[in-house]
């Protein structure tokens, strides 16, 4: 009786040191973390590209969708969509309240214009090969019937066709316009997303300081629901 008394008593006293390390571990809003990574990022337009430019600029722009934790693919700056019973239209809401990081709003055009860039075989898109046809895979049209609605008509019926656009190595994302110029070439070290981040300093071969979007809200709370004319993915903001 005595023993189990004591092993009691210890294991309340185990509980009781470690309860201000896990009060402390909560997270919280605001602080600094700094993370290494071993060479520079080389640009910030989405096609020069390596594993370190993509896992910075995944936290400035935003994809359509998006692996989660346990990797299926879920909402990022869409926040549903539906796809036709014959599996070859998939029509996009996007995130409602969505805004770039200089104030503008993200329209379904926007989207559009990310994608006819990315497709003109001139800027040797890394990913070009897996929407062209090349790999079977088509987008045969991409229209915008809204501001908050981009559609992508396909080929054919293709179960990878939400993770090629969640593929990080893709850098599907959408940026804003106003990173090219006038002379339709992107800015140098442009960087306007929607993204979580911005992109406050770059000190080439240095270091990259990002800042939080305070007007970023992102979706959570999903659930597929199947309908007349398809299946469809729902979203909203907590």
């Amino acid at each position: 009786m005595g023993r189990r008394l004591i092993q009691v008593l210890a294991a309340i006293a185990v509980m009781a040191c470690a309860l201000p390390a896990m009060a402390q571990e909560q997270p919280k809003t605001g602080g600094t973390l700094k993370v290494r990574i071993n060479a520079d990022i080389r640009a910030t337009d989405g096609l020069s590209r390596d594993a370190n430019t993509d896992t910075v600029l995944h936290h400035i722009f935003e994809t359509l969708v998006a692996y989660r934790a346990d990797l299926t693919v879920g909402p990022a700056l869409a926040e549903s969509w539906k796809v036709s019973d014959d599996g070859k239209t998939y029509a996009f809401t996007l995130r409602d309240g969505a805004a770039f990081h200089n104030g503008g709003a993200v329209t379904s055009s926007d989207v559009k214009w990310n994608w006819d860039r990315r497709m003109d075989a001139a800027n040797q898109w890394f990913c070009l090969p897996f929407f062209d046809g090349n790999q079977g895979l088509k987008v045969e049209q991409v229209a915008t019937p809204d501001p908050r609605t981009v559609v992508f008509t396909l080929n054919a019926p293709n179960a990878l066709f939400l993770a090629q656009l969640a593929s990080v190595q893709c850098n599907g994302w959408v940026a804003s316009p106003k990173n090219v110029g006038a002379d339709g070439k992107w800015i140098a070290d442009s960087a306007i997303g929607s993204g979580p981040f911005k992109l406050k300093e770059w000190v080439k071969g240095q270091y990259l300081e990002l800042e939080r979007f305070a007007d970023y809200k992102p979706v959570t709370l999903c659930r597929l629901q199947a309908g007349e004319g398809g299946a469809e993915w729902l979203c909203r903001q907590p």
